[in-house]
């Protein structure tokens, strides 16, 4: 009876190792025994395949050396990429002007005698020239500043992977940060493996439940000729488009994870009641200076990158949304589509900017504790420090920018939700006309 019931429990045991094993592998968390390399090799799983779609020429490694094969072979695929771009763009514009049936059928409009033809067209473009631009502006910067865009990858690349002292934290905050590298890399990776079927599928179907695909042989041919190159630029640009979001993303919880173990030290100094030492206070101010001034020139580089994004993201998420919800453009498959994709893309920005938002209230704490800190018996020089360090806290630099119009905070999303709401009802107003004249 004894040995059934150890059966029994070794049996309960193994069932329930699987179960956390398999659930953690689809939330995309590492496993408690698993050694630091599974999340590096799941790190650079996502850099191969940023490199593989021509989002980044060396991956997100600033100490990685581009060889002459691999620029040229980076140089054939980037002019490929753009190619298929620039010559999709000039046949939808095409298409737009002209609204005649022969132009249509040689252009192989992807929307052909459809009711809501105009307003298909033009989500379409939209969506290419601002992915498109997207791709090229990140490109341009890897090329000028990649030093200081990938400094905070260069950290737990290194031998020493997540260890705390590499990345400058404390061990809790260390062990938190490769939580999140494994979860976004894994994220990132599955979300650019899902657009490359669903791309295709959702900008070909239009084409393919098209009556007149299999009644006209020369639109049939036009159509499935100029498919090509409009699916491959849009695969393209939405996977790097992705990728780049990864990469913003990861660097700014970097940044916050270091900033929120300097606040932790404050925090902890100020609740024992033990005097506080001068060279802690000094060691202290050091590493918040040094951190403010990585993240001061990080955002330098990026911060109209990320005002972009923002609303690049947002622009197309809105139109998605509408071209699903409100609209419902040419068909109930194609407008479900959309709405998914639209409101996913919508929730990942939000979460996101709420998430980075905690620069600014990582700051605010760190200021009330220097403040208490400066009431200690420490000696003159020291408070001096201390009022530059808390003068800099309060000054116009601090917190993620979204270029000159905004810094990101908590309450941001909040904001950035009802502008949303605003612009979506006011495309619904605005061609509320021209849906009612094609119903």
């Amino acid at each position: 009876m004894v040995g059934w019931q150890k059966t029994i429990m070794m049996s309960l045991a193994f069932v329930k190792n699987i179960f956390i094993k398999t659930v953690l592998f689809i939330v995309g968390l590492p496993n408690g025994d698993e050694h630091e390399e599974v999340t590096i090799a799941a790190f650079n799983q996502w850099c191969r395949l940023s490199r593989l779609f021509g989002s980044t020429m060396n991956g997100y490694k600033c100490y990685s050396s581009a060889t002459p094969n691999t620029i040229s072979s980076f140089n054939r695929k980037n002019f490929l990429i753009r190619f298929c771009n620039i010559i999709s763009i000039i046949r939808l514009v095409i298409l737009l002007l002209y609204e005649n049936e022969t132009v249509s059928i040689f252009g192989g409009d992807p929307v052909f005698r459809s009711k809501k033809r105009i307003l298909e067209i033009f989500i379409i473009f939209i969506g290419l020239v601002i992915g498109f631009l997207a791709r090229e502006i990140f490109l341009s910067l890897e090329a000028k500043l990649s030093e200081k865009m990938f400094f905070c990858f260069q950290c737990f690349l290194q031998s020493n992977g997540f260890n705390h002292l590499n990345l400058q934290m404390n061990p809790s905050r260390a062990i938190a940060f490769r939580y999140l590298v494994h979860f976004f890399s894994f994220f990132w990776t599955r979300f650019m493996c899902l657009c490359i079927p669903f791309l295709p599928i959702l900008l070909n179907t239009t084409i393919i439940i098209n009556p007149y695909f299999y009644q006209i042989p020369c639109y049939t041919i036009s159509s499935i000729l100029w498919s090509i190159p409009l699916t491959l630029a849009f695969v393209f640009n939405v996977v790097g488009f992705a990728s780049i979001s990864g990469y913003c993303i990861i660097s700014g919880l970097f940044y916050l994870n270091r900033l929120e173990s300097i606040c932790s030290i404050a925090v902890d100094a100020t609740a024992k009641d033990n005097e506080i030492e001068e060279q802690f206070v000094i060691s202290l101010i050091l590493k918040f200076i040094s951190h403010s001034n990585n993240v001061e020139r990080f955002l330098n580089v990026l911060a109209f990158l990320i005002l972009y994004y923002i609303l690049a993201v947002s622009f197309i998420a809105n139109l998605l949304i509408f071209a699903g919800c409100i609209a419902r453009l040419y068909s109930d498959v194609i407008a479900d589509m959309c709405s998914f994709l639209g409101g996913t893309i919508m929730a990942v920005l939000i979460i996101a900017c709420y998430t980075e938002g905690s620069f600014i209230t990582k700051l605010d704490l760190f200021y009330r504790k220097l403040h208490l800190i400066s009431e200690s018996g420490l000696e003159m020089t020291t408070k001096m420090k201390i009022l530059e360090a808390m003068d800099r806290i309060i000054g116009p630099y601090n917190g993620v920018k979204a270029g000159d119009l905004a810094t990101i905070s908590k309450h941001f999303f909040i904001i950035f939700l009802l502008e949303n709401a605003s612009f979506l009802m006011l495309i619904t107003v605005n061609t509320r006309s021209m849906l009612e004249s094609t119903k």
